[in-house]
């Protein structure tokens, strides 16, 4: 049970992001902040509450005791470099392409997590071995070019409120891969999530439409 409330938590910090880059990219990439990104982002993390039962969150922390305060310090910090990776992404795509992030940031992050590779069994890593390849091509590789050439195309608001799909995604897979069954909070908070992300992408909308088609609005 501790577990389910330590994973609500987690998730709900992870997913913090998107209001971390609302309020700093305005000082550092000069975004602005509109009326629309605000409504976005506020149904986006109002989706987020009815996904992670943050009721659950709050009792799994008061029965917790210390070692709650470590998981939560490690979420809001996740959270945090979480908004900080999407700004970094706009920040320096014109000095380099979305493959140049990638290699150098995944170089990073192996030589960091290197040490760490001894502490798998010889026998299970070579059984193991075809889906981890797997995962490496598409959740590492294509997912993360996917990403990275996203976010480096878009705003970094709106690029941080459509991360939030990716809990949705997760539920909908869920749901018809695992048949895993969907409560009525969970569709709640997606509905919620996807308006959000519908509001970011459809900001500028009015502006693309009276650009290409004459129409004055």
């Amino acid at each position: 049970m501790h577990q389910t409330y330590q994973l609500s938590i987690a998730i709900l910090l992870l997913y913090t992001a998107p209001m971390y880059v609302t309020l700093l990219s305005p000082l550092i990439l000069k975004e602005s902040m509109t009326g629309k990104s605000i409504t976005a982002l506020s149904l986006s993390l109002m989706g987020l509450l009815f996904i992670v039962d943050l009721e659950a969150g709050i009792e799994g922390v008061k029965a917790g005791g210390s070692g709650y305060l470590i998981g939560i310090t490690a979420g809001i910090i996740s959270g945090f470099s979480f908004g900080m990776e999407i700004m970094t992404i706009r920040y320096i795509k014109d000095d380099y392409s979305s493959v140049a992030q990638l290699f150098w940031y995944t170089l990073v992050g192996l030589v960091l997590l290197l040490p760490f590779a001894g502490g798998v069994p010889q026998p299970v890593l070579f059984e193991n071995l075809g889906i981890l390849v797997l995962f490496g091509l598409v959740n590492t590789a294509l997912a993360a070019l996917l990403y990275v050439s996203g976010i480096a195309q878009i705003k970094a608001q709106t690029g941080s409120i459509l991360t939030l799909i990716e809990p949705v995604s997760g539920i909908f897979f869920d749901f018809t891969v695992i048949h895993t069954p969907v409560h009525a909070n969970t569709l709640i908070g997606c509905i919620f999530i996807l308006l959000g992300a519908a509001m970011a992408v459809m900001e500028k909308s009015p502006r693309i439409f009276g650009k290409y088609f004459k129409i004055r609005v």
